[in-house]
């Protein structure tokens, strides 16, 4: 562990010491929010940045030092370390300031990598789907189970209201994000593992690429990882690895074996069977086909923990899922809106396929999708998502980082997913989605996040066209 610290640059390990203050380059983000409120209280002297002046406020708000925009001014004279998001370029104004004055600036990652080094044990929960929730719901039966956990990740934990909880040192709970392999800066103890289909397409070009990237984080475990035996990727990685492996799923094969799964009303349950016998039936309360998967990388986690598992049981179901994930905006006498964070194809055909399990409407889907290159590359994929809704609207990408693709836009998806799909343009979305009737759930990441609170807050007032 030594030998792997000294990699990183020393100015984090002399703020960890006590000494200086942190300014951090993108505060408002859900990871980095967290951290600032964490690292605050725990006696770190903070400060930082965001281009959102609803984000400052909202930090404000909390008791957090944070300013609007981007300004090399923005770094007190005490400042000893900078930490940024991976969203920033190397021409940012507090970059630049920083490598003037010689203050160390580290990425997000790098700073996580070496924070939790100061905690016992280091539970990561990686994959392409469900780490938030998966991450929350470890975060719930820990708690439950007395381990006073502190937790961190990119959503926000149902409980407490923000993306960190506060705990004490044994337990360091967090979501190990895959893209521009940030997870490889982590030390994990116990490395949870849920999925892996190719996404980031901007970062990883090929999905040999990102195999390499996943099996490059799973080396990292220091005790074990934990890995769904369902995913055969990952199943295939997992029979290189030299670390012990412990595997979870409806794979007959699996340490931890989900069996007799049923469905009822969205809900799903399972009995799980360790190593050949049988414990106490588990029952879901998040809604949804993937809660079983993130049941049961907890169950694996509480089984190697010790935890008492009929308790476990008990607190997964009590635990209902995160916001922004299958979220109710709004329910009326024919209609019903959701929203859901969706923005990969196999998570929007999974929202799909559980609305027509709880929901009497037809089920129309309004997509906005997220970044060029992953629409570019997962096209086809997109299409037949998108083609298992009864109507789907598409509108504008959200480019986040990228420069528009030619060809590539909502306008192409929709004629491409066929007669049962139209194009609308983000400036048109409003009026028209609140003309819908039966399950309209909106999809999709980055600012899309606006037209939920719109349904949620103004859908019963007329419409100035009206």
């Amino acid at each position: 562990m030594t030998d792997k610290l000294e990699r990183y640059p020393y100015g984090i390990f002399r703020i960890l010491s006590g000494h200086g203050r942190i300014h951090i380059v993108g505060i408002g983000g859900s990871m980095l929010r967290g951290m600032a409120m964490l690292l605050q209280r725990e006696g770190y002297a903070v400060r930082g940045s965001d281009s959102s002046a609803e984000a400052v406020a909202e930090l404000r708000a909390l008791g957090l030092d944070a300013v609007e925009g981007h300004r090399a001014e923005n770094l007190l004279p005490d400042t000893s370390l900078v930490i940024y998001t991976s969203a920033v370029t190397e021409e940012n104004p507090e970059l630049e300031a920083a490598e003037k004055r010689g203050i160390p600036a580290v990425s997000r990652a790098e700073f996580l990598g070496a924070y939790m080094t100061g905690y016992a044990r280091r539970i990561g929960i990686s994959g392409t789907h469900g780490k938030s929730t998966t991450t929350a719901l470890t975060d719930f039966v820990a708690e439950r189970a007395g381990c006073r956990p502190t937790s961190m990740l990119g959503a926000l934990l149902p409980d407490v209201g923000q993306s960190v909880r506060v705990g004490g040192r044994e337990l360091f709970v967090y979501e190990a994000c895959e893209y521009r392999d940030s997870f490889l800066h982590f030390f994990p103890t116990d490395a949870v593992f849920l999925n892996m289909e190719w996404d980031h397409t901007d970062y990883f070009k090929t999905r040999e690429q990102m195999e390499n990237s996943y099996f490059a984080a799973m080396t990292r475990a220091e005790k074990r990882c934990i890995v769904n035996a369902d995913d055969e990727g990952l199943l295939r990685l997992c029979g290189r690895l030299t670390v012990p492996a412990f595997t979870f799923g409806r794979n007959e094969n699996a340490d931890l074996c989900l069996t007799d799964v049923t469905e009822h009303k969205g809900h799903y349950s399972f009995t799980p069977v360790l190593c050949g016998r049988e414990l106490d039936r588990v029952v879901c309360g998040e809604i949804g086909e993937n809660a079983v998967c993130h049941a049961g990388a907890v169950l694996s986690v509480a089984c190697l923990s010790g935890w008492d598992l009929p308790s476990v049981a008990k607190s997964i179901a009590a635990f209902s899922g995160i916001p922004r994930r299958l979220e109710v905006l709004r329910r009326e006498e024919n209609r019903v809106f959701y929203y859901d964070y969706a923005h990969h194809p196999s998570e929007i055909s999974s929202v799909i396929r559980t609305l027509r399990h709880t929901e009497p409407y037809p089920v129309t889907a309004v997509f906005r999708p997220h970044t060029y290159t992953r629409t570019r590359d997962l096209f086809a994929d997109f299409c037949r998502a998108l083609g298992s809704a009864d109507r789907a609207i598409v509108t504008d990408v959200f480019p986040a980082r990228e420069d528009p693709i030619p060809g590539i836009d909502g306008k192409t998806l929709a004629e491409a997913v066929g007669a049962r799909a139209e194009y609308c343009p983000l400036s048109a979305l409003f009026p028209l989605v609140r003309q819908l009737s039966g399950t309209v759930v909106l999809l999709g990441a980055g600012d899309f996040q606006n037209l939920p609170k719109n349904i949620k807050n103004t859908l019963d007032k007329p419409s100035q066209n009206e």
